[in-house]
């Protein structure tokens, strides 16, 4: 039996190198006659333990910038080797603190909700009336759909554009978050019409609809 450190290695479920992740084997081990001298390690009678690896990244900020290229890219057009340049990560440390390309960009699009629309929402609530709150809804949507910090266009629209190529968890997702929208709209022109700012002739669905 031999005990000794071994720093680079691969995960035999996923393939992701972990070199820089501590870790000890103790194991048998026979030597190759193969021109390279490789050592062939029996998988059976290793015992391998790990160590946590501290994390020395920001993790909001590199969700984030993973946010931003889905944002500019799209679900389908983002590749791994984008997010892994946008966040500074290597390959394992992506894949160990957010999962895979569907299970970041689900967190992409929550934390876009979050923040972005929660702001937006804030805006919309100090209007004194209908006009003024949709003024003030909308103003935040332009300058952050437009601003040069940010990708062009909403990125929960943009999604919801392409929900056909996404899975089932991040539709119905999309689309709770698109419907309170439009009930946020709805009760809000709801209360100008009982305010007389909107002529009871008109049909606040469709205008509804018009908004969202």
């Amino acid at each position: 039996m031999l005990q000794f450190e071994i720093n680079e290695a691969k995960c035999t479920q996923c393939g992701l190198c972990a070199r820089d992740r501590p870790r000890s084997l103790t194991c048998s081990w026979t030597k190759t006659s193969s021109p390279n001298f490789f050592w062939t390690i029996y998988s059976k009678t290793c015992n391998v333990s790990f160590m946590a690896r501290p994390r020395n990244f920001n993790e909001a900020q590199a969700l984030k910038s993973a946010m931003h290229v889905f944002w500019q890219k799209g679900y389908e057009a983002t590749k791994v080797p984008d997010l892994l340049a946008a966040t500074g990560l290597s390959r394992s440390s992506l894949y160990e603190t957010f999962g895979d390309k569907r299970a970041l960009f689900e967190a992409a699009i929550r934390e876009y909700h979050r923040s972005i629309s929660t702001e937006r929402l804030a805006a919309m609530r100090r209007g004194r009336t209908a006009k003024e709150s949709l003024t003030l809804f909308f103003d935040h949507l332009i300058e952050v759909s437009t601003g040069k910090s940010n990708p062009r266009g909403c990125f929960m629209i943009n999604t919801a554009t392409s929900l056909e190529t996404l899975e089932q968890q991040i539709k119905d997702f999309v689309n709770e978050a698109m419907g309170s929208f439009h009930g946020l709209f709805l009760n809000l022109l709801k209360e100008a019409q009982d305010r007389g700012e909107i002529g009871e002739d008109k049909n606040l669905q469709e205008l509804t609809h018009m908004l969202i």
